[in-house]
């Protein structure tokens, strides 16, 4: 897969058909030593071996399968893979649209590859850990073609984290369902210096057979929102699914978006399918706090859907510092002060034991790490400020 980050947005914009494995390799490229499984093309990887293959063997197109014959929850595919057709250098392989590469698709942009594997003998329905995707930077010419690398490989990371390791605004957190594999959903608001603040959120499907029906996050009353928008990115080379854009709805108290038609009316409707990332975006006329997304689940089962906190419109409340620690009941009272330092100092220590309202220095602004110390000592001077 293909991401491009730009102006504070991480979007998906290009998927490719799968490899499917045929033979393991018995390398020592992780340095583990590596005990092969047997000699030529054994179907087995040993113990403390890799697997690695070049790019024009993962990029062959005839032996290249669907991803919708895959279920990444369990790990079973059928093979051989189904194998249609095709004509075409970009077939079955990574497809980006040339717009979202140059031109002003291209203006101050970065772009990230990902890969990812799925083995029928370590999916999320046996325990299997959400560390199967990895991703990494890389630079385009003038012409949007490949020409480097731009950084080291974050393995084990989905290409998601990427929004929140770049961009300081973005809050990633993973939702996971136990069997079912994870989604990873992110946030991130921005301040446009008239009033109003643009709401971003990036939801990717790691490995959940199930997938993403609906996504809607939560608006208090007497906010404005506006300029509400919607991104995913196109299945191809006859690819059963559907690439119809979601529907979005604004009520009352939430604006949501969902997939054109239920799991009932088509199975392969567009819904936010494994390995896939989808982009939800509005305008409100109130500043960021801590807000409830809400994650509805396109095939039936337990739970229907998820909750999970992210960046939404407030009520005309001040914006949300992550260092406002000392209000009621460990909540913000608007300003980042001394009462703000002499509470991180009752609570410091590592690990932090029981409940720490001083421990804000986590992987994202949402998800503690454990520990009071320096760091969030750090980001509290950094938010310092009445209001």
């Amino acid at each position: 897969s293909m991401y491009r980050l730009q102006n504070g947005r991480l979007e998906q914009i290009g998927q490719a058909w799968l490899k499917h494995g045929f033979c393991a390799l018995q390398f020592n490229s992780c340095g583990f030593g590596c005990n092969p499984a047997g000699s030529g093309c054994p179907q087995a990887l040993g113990p403390g071996c890799s697997d690695p293959y070049s790019a024009s063997r993962n990029g062959q197109q005839f032996g290249a399968g669907p991803k919708y014959q895959v279920n990444a929850s369990t790990g079973f595919y059928p093979y051989p893979p189904a194998n249609p057709s095709f004509s075409g250098s970009t077939a079955r392989r990574l497809r980006v649209k040339i717009s979202d590469v140059t031109g002003a698709g291209a203006v101050g942009a970065r772009y990230f590859v990902e890969g990812q594997y799925v083995h029928p003998q370590d999916p999320p329905s046996l325990g299997g850990p959400a560390n199967n995707a990895s991703y990494r930077e890389v630079t385009l010419n003038s012409i949007g073609n490949i020409d480097g690398w731009g950084g080291s490989t974050q393995r084990e990371d989905p290409a998601v984290l990427a929004w929140a390791a770049n961009v300081a605004e973005a809050d990633v957190a993973e939702v996971a369902l136990s069997g079912e594999g994870s989604f990873w959903i992110g946030s991130a608001a921005f301040d446009n210096g008239d009033g109003t603040w643009d709401y971003e959120y990036a939801v990717q499907n790691h490995n959940s057979d199930r997938a993403g029906g609906s996504f809607s996050v939560a608006i208090p009353p007497n906010v404005n929102v506006t300029n509400i928008g919607f991104h995913d990115v196109d299945y191809h080379s006859g690819e059963a699914w559907d690439n119809t854009d979601w529907v979005v709805t604004v009520g009352a108290s939430s604006v949501t978006w969902s997939s054109p038609e239920s799991h009932a009316q088509n199975p392969n409707s567009n819904a936010l399918r494994w390995g896939t990332l989808y982009n939800f975006r509005f305008t409100a006329d109130t500043p960021p706090g801590v807000g409830t997304a809400t994650l509805g689940y396109f095939k039936p089962g337990t739970p229907s859907s998820s909750d999970i906190s992210v960046f939404g419109p407030t009520e005309g409340t001040p914006a949300f510092c992550a260092a406002d620690i000392d209000g009621p009941g460990g909540g913000p009272d608007g300003n980042v002060d001394a009462l703000d330092i002499l509470l991180m100092i009752a609570q410091w220590g590592s690990p932090c034991v029981g409940s720490c309202e001083a421990d804000i220095s986590g992987p994202t602004p949402l998800v503690p790490d454990g520990n009071v110390d320096s760091i969030d000592f750090l980001l509290l001077i950094a938010q310092w400020g009445n209001p």
